[in-house]
């Protein structure tokens, strides 16, 4: 399993999102928003922490437009969080990856 975030199709999203039996941590992005990008290092730096224990993947949300709408993200950039099927948490904009690291800790059994 990578130990940072990796891009991913909708489709494979899509995917995770309902059978992925481990926390998968969802980046939002657009490649025109610049918050999207200071976002993309952070969660880089965050992931890496807790290699093994969740998968952190990055969707464009431009590579399919109706993506924003059934999963209601109004705000980019935007992480989720879903486990087991089921998006269990959600968070907008920039955060620092000691800020993410905590909210990954306080959503899942990683100890890190």
């Amino acid at each position: 399993m990578p130990q940072v975030p990796i891009d991913v199709s909708p489709d494979f999203f899509a995917k995770a999102a309902r059978f992925d039996a481990i926390p998968l941590i969802v980046d939002f992005w657009a490649p025109w928003c610049a918050t999207s990008r200071l976002l993309k290092g952070e969660l880089q730096d965050a992931a890496s922490a807790f290699a093994g224990c969740i998968r952190a993947i990055a969707v464009n949300v431009e590579d399919d437009r109706h993506l924003s709408t059934a999963y209601a993200i109004d705000v980019l950039p935007t992480l989720a969080m879903f486990q087991n099927g089921v998006e269990c948490w959600r968070q907008s904009g920039v955060k620092r990856a000691h800020l993410i690291e905590d909210w990954i800790r306080g959503r899942t059994s990683c100890l890190v």
